[in-house]
């Protein structure tokens, strides 16, 4: 990859000052995009992950803004992406959700050809209760995924679609695409009836810090006015509305299962197992679950990267027999250079269940073999002198007796 840019962009200027270099390779990459803001949701583009506040619609990229998932591949839990900007496309394309429902969108871009730039102002969590099945239904790393203001998407793509493809590429935020995207001739554009809080004016928009420290000039403004199209609620996702609390919230939390691996996860180096179809291993609340047949001392290996599990306190997944039963599998850590303690699931108190599936919390602490008391809530420091946090990578599920053993995991994550 040959590098043709470096500039330092200014990340997070609201709340503490971040800054994040972007490479600017100028390679596209694909993606979705759901839409967001407008009739009926009037202030949401406004209250933002990023706390930029009021967003005028003639400074920076006016109401082009976006909401990128906090799974996609360069998304920086320390900015939260804030403040940078992406050219986005339409590209015409089928795909499926994260629940794997098929959408069929290859023919629905006004004009693959044009682009908008759009700034990021928010996020869209993967692991967000409040609004769970939506926000896991875009923003849990199946595919890269933006939440783009209705006003960017309207330009693309007609809003009644609710989600499209997309092709997208890191960029200045003063850049100015070759060919602009503009509302079709003949289309209403979407009409955002909400005014700027009294005795407001323009010089409050706090993206002109972002602005300013980044070298960008103003680009491209949002047209906003006018339709009568709005967002169903199909593809509605949340965003964090308390800022400063959410960002170290959603930062901690790494997703390693829901409804599929997440990105940077894989099972390579799995034993003695059988996979379950589709139609058989389906989890609690809807999405698909992780479910085998260990065979005698079989076991599933969960790669991930290195440091995955440093500084990090609590594994949390959920998981059952066919028969609602608690697995007898043993789990551990290793790491390339050894392995760390081994725990049984079976002498483990679940925290809750659900139709038949038990949710468990398991401090990493308990792992360390230099912690004989076991598990002291402390955040992971390694398995011995000899392993460090930094070189643990990989989860696994090993079966304890010779006989064959259904095991499903459904949920699963690191706090």
């Amino acid at each position: 990859m040959v590098v043709l840019l470096d500039i330092m962009v200014l990340a997070l200027l609201v709340g503490g000052t971040h800054v994040a270099t972007a490479d600017f390779d100028w390679q596209w990459h694909t993606g979705r995009a759901t839409h967001y803001g407008g009739p009926g949701d009037p202030w949401s583009i406004h209250n933002g992950h990023c706390g930029y506040g009021y967003l005028d619609p003639n400074v920076g990229t006016g109401w082009d803004i976006c909401a990128p998932s906090d799974q996609n591949w360069d998304y920086d839990s320390a900015s939260s992406n804030c403040g940078v900007c992406y050219e986005v496309a339409c590209q015409g394309m089928n795909f499926n959700d994260f629940y794997g429902n098929w959408l069929e969108r290859q023919s629905v871009c006004y004009d693959s050809s044009t682009s908008v730039v759009v700034m990021v102002t928010d996020l869209c969590p993967c692991y967000y209760p409040p609004n769970q099945y939506s926000n896991k239904r875009w923003c849990c790393g199946d595919m890269s995924h933006f939440d783009v203001s209705v006003f960017a998407f309207e330009k693309l793509a007609d809003v009644k679609w609710g989600v499209i493809g997309i092709k997208y590429r890191r960029v200045p935020c003063d850049y100015k695409p070759t060919k602009r995207a503009q509302i079709p001739s003949g289309v209403s554009p979407v009409q955002n009836y909400q005014s700027a809080p009294w005795n407001w004016d323009s010089s409050k928009d706090k993206r002109w810090g972002v602005i300013a420290n980044s070298g960008s000039s103003s680009g491209g403004s949002s047209d906003g006015s006018s339709s009568s199209s709005s967002l169903t609620s199909s593809v509605i996702v949340s965003h964090s509305e308390n800022q400063q609390q959410s960002v170290g919230q959603q930062s901690s939390v790494i997703n390693a299962y829901y409804g599929g691996f997440m990105q940077g996860w894989s099972d390579a180096g799995s034993w003695s197992i059988s996979k379950w179809g589709r139609d058989a291993s389906w989890g609690f609340d809807g999405q698909q679950a992780y479910c085998v047949t260990l065979g005698g001392y079989g076991g599933i290996q969960l790669n991930a990267w290195s440091g995955v599990f440093s500084s990090k306190r609590t594994l949390e997944f959920y998981a059952r027999q066919n028969n609602g039963g608690t697995p007898d599998v043993n789990i551990k850590l290793t790491s390339p250079s050894g392995a760390c303690n081994s725990l049984r699931l079976q002498g483990m108190t679940s925290v809750d269940s659900k139709s038949n599936w038990s949710r468990f919390q398991v401090q990493l602490s308990a792992f360390d073999w230099r912690k004989s008391g076991g598990g002291d809530g402390s955040a992971f420091g390694g398995c011995s002198e000899s392993i460090n946090d930094w070189s643990v990578n990989t989860l696994v599920f090993v079966n304890n007796w010779g006989g064959n053993q259904d095991l499903c995991i459904d949920q699963m994550k690191i706090y």
